[in-house]
C-alpha cells in the first residue's frame, strides 16, 4: 500500500504561514480565526477543575491530531513545570492543555480555504496525481486538506513537494466520516456547544437509602415488588396502617454499590461569534457505581457498571445505555478486577468507565459511546465525563504507569 502524505501540522505551522490565497470558504462557515488545534500526535487532556481531596487533576480526555480549540492565554497554569492553558473543545469540553501542544497561530491564518481536517487515518482510499491513481492509497491523520464537493464524489486536494495529490471519496462515505469524528469538516457550520455538567445526586457506598411516604387512599395493602430502575434496584414494601392510610418505604442503593445523577447541558452556539443561541439540550445521566468493601465510611467506588443517558422530561425513555462490559474485553473475573485496582490506583482513586491509556483506546471509546447515543457531541462529552486516565511516572518506561495500566486493562478493538 502506497502512502500519500500531506504536511503534517507539526510542520504546517512554519510552511503554511506564506500562503496566499483568495478564497474565504473557511471562515463563511466558521471563524476559523479564533481557533487553534491540536499539533499533530494528539493531547492527553487535563480537567481545569481539581475537587476537595485531590491531589491532582483528572485527565478527561484525549483529543487526536487537528482537534479545534478555543484556547484562553490569558490564563496559564504550571503544572509539573510546564505551561497549561484553558481551552475548550468544539462540544463545550473544558480542559487544560500544554501550551507546546497547540499552534501558537489561529488555524484561518494558517490555513486559509482548507477545510477538512483528518484526525484518523484514512486507508483504501483512491489517490491521484499526474501519474495513474492508486486505489489503495491512504490520508495520514494530522493532514488538512481543501474539499471539492461539486463533482459526483467529494475531492480533498493538497499538495506535497509542489505536487498535486487529490483524494476521491464517495460523499456518503465523507459525512460518515465527519459524524464519528474521523474528521471535521469546515465548509459547513459544524455543531459547536458550550456545556455544562453538574451532579445533582449521589449515593454513598455501604449505604442504603430509605425514603417513606404515605397514601391516604389506599385500604388494607400489603406485600413486596421489586422493581429494576435504570441498573438500580429498588424495593417497595407496603403495610396496612388503618382503613384509609398506606405507608410505602422505597430503598435506594446496595451495600456493594452506589448511585449518581447528573445533568448535562449542552447549548449550541453561533458558528462567527460563538456566543449562545436558544438552542439548549438537557440530559440526565443515572449511573451505578461498584464499591470495594461494605462499611459505610470505609467502602469506596471503583468503577461505573453501567451509565443510562435520557434527555430531560423522558427518563423513562433512555436514548443509550453502556455498560463496563461494553468497553473493556472479557477477562477472567480476578485478571478483571486486579487490572481495575491497579489502573484505578494509578489515576488517584477515580472510578472510571474508560481509561483511555493508548490513542487507539480513544477511538475504540468514543465509538462505543456513538453507537449507544447517536449524536458525536454527546457522545464526547460523555466520554470525558466518565474516563480518567492513567500518568505518566517515567516518559522512558512504556510500561511505567499508562502503558501498565493500557496492558492490564485494554479497551476492546
Amino acid at each position: 500500500m502506497r502512502k500519500v502524505a500531506f504536511i503534517p501540522l507539526t510542520l504546517a505551522v512554519a510552511a503554511a504561514l506564506g500562503a496566499q490565497s483568495t478564497s474565504c470558504q473557511a471562515a463563511d462557515a466558521l471563524n476559523t480565526k479564533l481557533l487553534n488545534f491540536a499539533l499533530d500526535g494528539g493531547i492527553y487532556a487535563i480537567s481545569p477543575i481539581v475537587k476537595k481531596g485531590d491531589a491532582t487533576r483528572r485527565i478527561n480526555t484525549f483529543l487526536p491530531s487537528g482537534s479545534l480549540l478555543r484556547v484562553n492565554n490569558d490564563h496559564v497554569t504550571q503544572i509539573n513545570n510546564l505551561p497549561f492553558v484553558e481551552a475548550e473543545t468544539l462540544y463545550g469540553i473544558k480542559i487544560l492543555v500544554p501550551r507546546s501542544e497547540i499552534s501558537r497561530g489561529d488555524f484561518f491564518s494558517i490555513y486559509h480555504n482548507q477545510n477538512v481536517i483528518i484526525h484518523e487515518d484514512i486507508e483504501n482510499v483512491e489517490g491521484c496525481t499526474d501519474t495513474p491513481c492508486d486505489p489503495d492509497a491512504s490520508i495520514p491523520k494530522g493532514s488538512v486538506l481543501e474539499l471539492d464537493n461539486n463533482l459526483e464524489v467529494a475531492v480533498l486536494r493538497g499538495h506535497k513537494d509542489g505536487q498535486a495529490l487529490n483524494y476521491h471519496i464517495p460523499k456518503s462515505k465523507l459525512n460518515q466520516y465527519a459524524k464519528t469524528g474521523v474528521l471535521t469538516r469546515l465548509d459547513a457550520p459544524p455543531e459547536i456547544y458550550h456545556s455544562e455538567s453538574q451532579i445533582i445526586s449521589q449515593g454513598q457506598c455501604g449505604v442504603i437509602s430509605t425514603h417513606e411516604n404515605s397514601n391516604h387512599n389506599t385500604v388494607g395493602v400489603s406485600g413486596k415488588l421489586g422493581v429494576e430502575l435504570n441498573g438500580s434496584s429498588v424495593d417497595v414494601h407496603g403495610s396496612s396502617q388503618h382503613e384509609d392510610e398506606t405507608k410505602t418505604s422505597r430503598s435506594f442503593g446496595a451495600t456493594d454499590a452506589s448511585y449518581e445523577k447528573r445533568r448535562i447541558t449542552m447549548t449550541r452556539l453561533d458558528p462567527q461569534s460563538f456566543k449562545p443561541t436558544q438552542d439548549h439540550q438537557v440530559y440526565i445521566v443515572i449511573s451505578k457505581l461498584v464499591c470495594e468493601g461494605q462499611a459505610p465510611g470505609e467502602a469506596m467506588p471503583m468503577y461505573y457498571s453501567n451509565v443510562t443517558v435520557s434527555r430531560l422530561g423522558s427518563e423513562d425513555q433512555p436514548i443509550g445505555r453502556v455498560n463496563f462490559e461494553s468497553f473493556y474485553a472479557p477477562l477472567k473475573n480476578d485478571e478483571k478486577i486486579n487490572g481495575i485496582k491497579y489502573t484505578l490506583g494509578q489515576n488517584n482513586n477515580r472510578p472510571f468507565i474508560t481509561s483511555i491509556n493508548h490513542k487507539r483506546h480513544y477511538r475504540n471509546a468514543l465509538m462505543t459511546w456513538l453507537k449507544a447515543v447517536n449524536n458525536l457531541p454527546l457522545a464526547q462529552v460523555l466520554l470525558s465525563e466518565f474516563n480518567a486516565t492513567c500518568r505518566i511516572h517515567d516518559p522512558l518506561n512504556e510500561l511505567d504507569g499508562r502503558g501498565q495500566c493500557a496492558k492490564q486493562l485494554p479497551l476492546q478493538e
